[in-house]
């Protein structure tokens, strides 16, 4: 297990890195450099203490996998819509108490892992 609370700005330039794994380490927040990563297909932030999820529009357009689970997401912010090829959504174990209409947007989407959050029923927002 790392102990990592944040990236530096510095990985904005690595425009070809198409893997993130930041799996279990200490992030509270969502890393703002990985927004530039105009190639990246898959990142893994499962095991950490990340809360919302930032405006997504015209970032990410590659990505394929999203695995934010295990975290502390209450909401998710405005933006799935903006991943035209996300095909995996992990969520599972955060404190969600609802999914967002615009999930539906997700064209692409084949996998989407919602277990152990605070759905009452599965219903839009």
């Amino acid at each position: 297990k790392n102990k990592i609370e944040s990236l530096p700005r510095e990985l904005a330039f690595a425009k070809n890195l198409t893997i993130l794994d930041l799996r279990a380490n200490r992030l509270s927040e969502f890393p703002m450099s990985i927004l530039q990563l105009t190639s990246l297909q898959d990142l893994l932030l499962t095991h950490n203490s990340i809360r919302e999820l930032p405006k997504l529009e015209g970032k990410l357009t590659e990505l394929s996998t999203l695995d934010i689970g295990n975290n502390s997401l209450e909401k998710l912010g405005d933006g799935l819509r903006y991943l035209p090829k996300l095909q995996n959504l992990s969520l599972e174990n955060n404190s969600l108490r609802k999914l967002p209409l615009e999930l539906a947007a997700c064209k692409n989407l084949k996998s989407l892992k919602v277990t152990g959050n605070l759905f009452r029923r599965l219903r839009g927002a």
